[in-house]
Parts: C-alpha cells; structure tokens; sequence
C-alpha cells in the first residue's frame, strides 16, 4: 500500500500554514526576546520535547501495528495512564528542583523544570490521540491539531511581548498554553471516539480486573517500545540537551540561543514534512509487510521525497543562510545564520532518516538502531567537543561534526533499504500483534 501526494496535503495542510505564520512571527520575537532568553527556553523546549516522546513509555508507535481496533484502544489506554503516573509524580519533583535553583540564584520566575514537565505531558497526550487519528485515516485533525500548537505559540509569545514583559517566562507560557489547547482539541475529537467506544463494549470487558488483565497483555506484548524504543527516543532528545549544555559551558549562552534559533528553523522541514512523512510511511509500510512480506515499495516513495525536500534545504542554508537570517531576524542574529550554514550537510540526512524511522520497528531490528543512534549522536557530539576545544569557534565545530555525522547517517538509510526488501516473518508486526 502506497500513500499518496493527498495525504500528505491532509496530515501537512495545517503545520504548513502554522509554520510560516510562525515563521513570520520570528522577527517580533526575536525583537521582544534576547538570545539568553531563547537559549534558556532551548532547555525547556529540548526538555518537554524529550518528556513528551517518553511518557508514555513509547507504546504510543505500537498503536499503528496492532491488528484489530481493540487492540488500538488498549494501547492508547496504556500510553494515557503511563503519561498520567509520570506527570504526578514528577511535577512535585520538579517544583523542588525549580526552588532548589532560585535559592542559587536561578531564574525562580520562569520555573523551567515544571514547565517541561507539564508540557511534556500535553505532547504525549496529543501524540498519543493523533496517532490513532492517522491509524484511523483521520489525516485532517492530524493537521488541525499542529496547526493549533505552532499559531497559538508564537501568538501567545508576540502578546506577552507586547505587554512589556518578555522574558524567557513569556516565550515557556506561549509554548505550554498552545502545547494545552492542542491536547484539548485532540481531547474532544478523537479523545471522544475512544471513549464512545470503550461505552460500546460490554460490561464485563470494563470490569476493572479483566480490563487490567487485558491492558497488561498488551503491555507485554509491544514490551520492547518500552525496553528498546524509548532509550532510542530519549537518547535522540538528550543528545540536543547536551549540545546546548556544551554551547553553553565552552562559549555563552546568547551562542545556545543563537543555536537554538537556528536548529528551530533549519530543522523546520524535519518537524514538518519529516513526521509527516514518518507518520503516513509507518501506516503504508505496516500494511505492506503484513500483505506482501516486505514494505520496500512504501520506502523507496517516501525516500524519494524526503531526500528532494532535504537536498532543497540543504543548499538553501548553505548558499545564503548568514544573509537569510540578517535580513528577517536582524544583524544581531547573523551568528544563527552562520551556524545554519554549518549545519547544511547534517539536515538532508536528518530529514531522511527521520522520515524512514519507523523502519527498524517495522523490521523488529530495534536494538541495532539503538545501536546505531548511540553511534551516531556520539560522533556527532565528540567531534563538536572536540573542535569546540581546540579551534574556539562554534561556527567551525558545527560544520565538522555535520560533516563528520552525515555519512553514517547516510548509512543508516541504506540499511533501512536493505531491512525493506526482506521478507523475513520475524518481524515485529508479526511478534507483538494481537492475534
């Protein structure tokens, strides 16, 4: 099963149109924001990025594999009330540890580690619900939901602006109030079709002691998202916490800011395209393997188009990207623009990659790609340490890590390639599905 150039438009519809409201707003928050501002919100956005894709302890992928729609809403069930627990319980923790730093002279105002916390929360919950909104073919509210986060953000963010008290408190509040309101909106649609259908089932199936039997089958079925998948995922967004945090520590944190400023919009087609692209390759590739054996038709389609989009941006960044940056965001951004040309050669390989990601799920080759990504974000981060040290230029020991990663990423592509054309049974589809 291949999808087709409509889905695209239907998943990527309102990201696209967010994005570029977004994008348009860079300029007013670049003005009403410093980059010290930005780099601390770097931490907190990198963090809730992280907490978001974890708390549900990655179950939320296995939504796609499963066979019935029963199925389906167990694992969602699960994704919810693992999400829940950890909220509950971390939230406490890092109220302690937001006071614990004021009293050492932090920034007590903006709250950063209960802010990540609480937003982290809210992109599970959306990350949960429209997964199974794509699963279902419901690419629209797929769409409707980003469209809802990316506006609102920077909206919030211009407005407290406006007010005359940006900070970096004000840039945490327009994220957390658009990351809610997207949560909300997945909430009432496909939250309430989940629901009018555990309504549906019979009595006995919510029973809590059957259902808990149930729930915990389920569990143990996809156990490896939990045991191999999330250590995947979280090592991918603590790798970008650890390149703010050496930014920070060998020059300053107005260069974090710089960076973060420029990894946010030169990933933009990554966030953009790239899951959209991950998410409609996971359902087709699925479907396939389960008809035909092997899913390397869905993977040369999606390959395709992810290394045009990215192979574009690439040479935009790198032909004009001190020049882009100057001329939207100010001369005082001019650093951002520097490094997103540094940056060209790792955003084609990244936005391939991370279209293809379902792959090693697909092929039940999870453990390698962890493998592998450890790999990979080790080189990536030992070669920027070490020109960090010895050249003291941030713009130098980008670009040497970019072209230092980008060929095993490149390499991971062609494996995901040959994980395609196997029609080996012993896939995970085939090892976690309900019968």
């Amino acid at each position: 099963m291949k999808w087709r150039l409509t889905d695209i438009f239907k998943i990527a519809w309102g990201s696209s149109l967010a994005q570029a409201i977004g994008f348009a707003s860079l300029p007013l928050l670049s003005y009403f924001y410093t980059p010290s501002d930005f780099g601390l919100f770097g931490f907190v956005f990198f963090g809730s990025q992280l907490l978001g894709a974890a708390m549900a302890g990655r179950y939320e992928q296995a939504i796609m594999l499963a066979r019935r729609p029963e199925g389906a809403i167990a694992l969602c069930i699960i994704c919810l009330l693992i999400a829940t627990a950890f909220t509950v319980a971390a939230v406490p923790v890092a109220l302690f540890i937001d006071v614990y730093l004021s009293r050492g002279g932090g920034t007590p105002t903006a709250y950063p580690v209960t802010a990540a916390v609480v937003i982290g929360f809210f992109i599970s919950l959306s990350t949960t619900l429209t997964t199974a909104a794509i699963r279902n073919g419901r690419f629209n509210l797929v769409s409707i939901n980003r469209a809802i986060k990316a506006i609102l953000a920077p909206a919030v963010q211009v407005a407290i602006g406006l007010a005359g008290i940006g900070s970096a408190g004000g840039l945490i509040v327009g994220e957390m109030v658009a990351a809610l309101a997207a949560a909300a909106y997945a909430l009432n649609t496909t939250g309430n079709e989940l629901f009018r259908t555990l309504r549906a089932w019979p009595p006995k199936r919510l029973h809590s002691r059957w259902l808990g039997r149930y729930l915990a089958s389920y569990a143990r079925r996809h156990v490896d998202f939990l045991t191999v998948n999330l250590p995947h995922t979280i090592l991918n967004s603590a790798a970008n916490l650890i390149v703010v945090a050496l930014i920070t520590s060998i020059f300053a944190s107005a260069a974090a800011g710089a960076y973060f400023m420029m990894y946010r919009i030169a990933m933009l087609p990554a966030s953009l395209m790239g899951t959209a692209l991950s998410q409609l390759y996971f359902r087709s590739a699925s479907i396939q393997r389960r008809e035909q054996g092997c899913f390397d038709d869905a993977l040369k389609q999606t390959l395709a188009m992810a290394a045009g989009i990215g192979c574009s941006v690439a040479i935009v960044l790198f032909v004009s990207g001190p020049l882009m940056f100057s001329l939207v965001l100010g001369d005082h951004w001019r650093l951002s623009g520097t490094l997103a040309q540094a940056f060209a050669p790792y955003v084609a390989p990244h936005l391939i990659l991370a279209s293809l990601a379902p792959t090693a799920a697909i092929a039940g080759k999870m453990r390698w790609a962890l493998a592998l990504n450890i790999a990979q974000s080790g080189l990536f981060i030992a070669t920027l340490l070490y020109f960090s040290a010895s050249v003291a230029s941030i713009e130098t020991a980008l670009y040497w890590a970019s072209i230092a990663t980008a060929p095993f990423m490149l390499s991971i592509a062609a494996w995901y390639w040959h994980l395609s054309k196997q029609r080996s049974p012993q896939s995970l589809f085939s090892r976690t599905s309900h019968p």
